[in-house]
């Protein structure tokens, strides 16, 4: 499990609007998979899918759901090319699966940033984009915190 001790426990807490503007990182894909429960596509046994899955082409751009700074932009295991986004107010983004990484450890990013490109490295059955929401480190559906997943988005807008 990938276990991210990068939140301080010294931060506010965060709660919904606490980190705003804050939208889908591959807008106008609805959500292939949700959060919960379920049968491993490639391990076969019962797990928490930690997030949710956005599928497209490979080379699909990857936005930064919300200001922050990168804190991971590597290989992890399971979730292959990986970049994880700390928002502040103990929320942090997690990527996984991206052909291509387009940021650095310690860059900081703007809403609707492109962080990488869509693929599928680590244990994927295809080309998407593995998107979790974080609170301390721990996950939490990402549908309460984000509630335009599957719509098209104009970045421009929280400028």
């Amino acid at each position: 499990a990938m276990i991210l001790t990068v939140l301080q426990q010294d931060q506010p807490d965060w709660f919904p609007g606490a980190v705003t503007p804050i939208s889908t990182p591959v807008p106008g894909v609805a959500i292939g998979s949700g959060y919960g429960m379920r049968h491993h596509p490639i391990l076969g046994i019962d797990r928490l899918h930690a997030g949710v899955d956005l599928g497209g082409a490979t080379g699909t751009e990857i936005h930064a759901a919300a200001d922050g700074i990168v804190v991971v932009a590597e290989v992890r295991g399971g979730y292959g090319n990986t970049v994880v986004i700390d928002h502040g107010n103990s929320l942090a983004t997690v990527y996984g699966h991206n052909s291509q990484l387009l940021v650095k450890v310690g860059d900081e990013v703007h809403y609707g940033d492109v962080i990488a490109l869509m693929g599928s490295t680590g244990l994927s059955t295809g080309p998407h984009c593995h998107f979790e929401t974080r609170v301390h480190g721990l996950p939490i559906d990402p549908t309460s915190v984000i509630s335009d997943f599957g719509q098209d988005v104009d970045y421009d807008e929280g400028d």
